[in-house]
């Protein structure tokens, strides 16, 4: 089960463009470029904090920001290597899903940009970050499976909270919105440096 932005879509630069376009008319600080590898380095609370955003303000941002993207979602490329990764996956009988707090209609038509849709057999979005353990809980026994039948692959502090709240095995993956070593701090099962390593570091987790 995979999360979508900064772990298969490389978002991260439009997004932080978006944000920063409609971060003033909810009077929060914008980012500079510079800034971003110190933003990455931060959990999700302590980035609302620093930009000066409530929990409410936040989610009107979401919106906004899945809105926006939807607008410049053909743009939006996967990471390097990543689509033939999954065809590995595929190959070696594991079923493959989509799990994030992305909108259906910007993950859809992301997949069907880059000819990756055939590659999942399902997608799950949910509106509510801080809600993802839900989420994946309620997808796994929909599909009437265990939780260590799964291994969920995310790139952010929240995604390695999520799994261990449920006790599904975590890959955390270092070129997404989070900083690698922010993230091996948190102790996910493994770390992957490189996307070519997917498939092979997911398989010896998932035995």
């Amino acid at each position: 089960m995979f999360d979508f932005d900064g772990t298969l879509a490389n978002t991260l630069k439009t997004v932080v463009e978006i944000y920063n376009k409609v971060a003033p008319e909810y009077n929060c600080k914008t980012v500079e470029l510079e800034d971003v590898s110190r933003l990455q380095a931060m959990t999700i609370s302590h980035l609302m904090k620093e930009q000066g955003i409530s929990h409410i303000t936040l989610a009107i941002l979401l919106v906004r920001v899945r809105k926006e993207l939807h607008i410049n979602i053909d743009h939006v490329k996967p990471f390097f290597g990543i689509e033939e990764q999954l065809q590995t996956l595929k190959k070696m009988g594991y079923q493959l899903g989509i799990m994030s707090s992305n909108s259906q209609k910007n993950v859809h038509t992301f997949l069907e940009s880059n000819n990756m849709k055939h590659l999942f057999d399902f997608v799950h979005t949910s509106k509510n970050i801080f809600g993802k353990h839900t989420a994946i809980k309620r997808i796994i026994s929909n599909l009437s499976l265990q939780t260590n039948d799964v291994v969920y692959v995310g790139d952010e502090t929240r995604d390695i909270e999520a799994c261990k709240k449920i006790g599904v095995k975590i890959a955390a993956v270092s070129w997404g919105y989070n900083l690698p070593e922010v993230l091996q701090a948190m102790q996910p099962d493994v770390l992957i440096d490189e996307p070519h390593s997917l498939a092979n570091c997911i398989s010896k987790l998932a035995m």
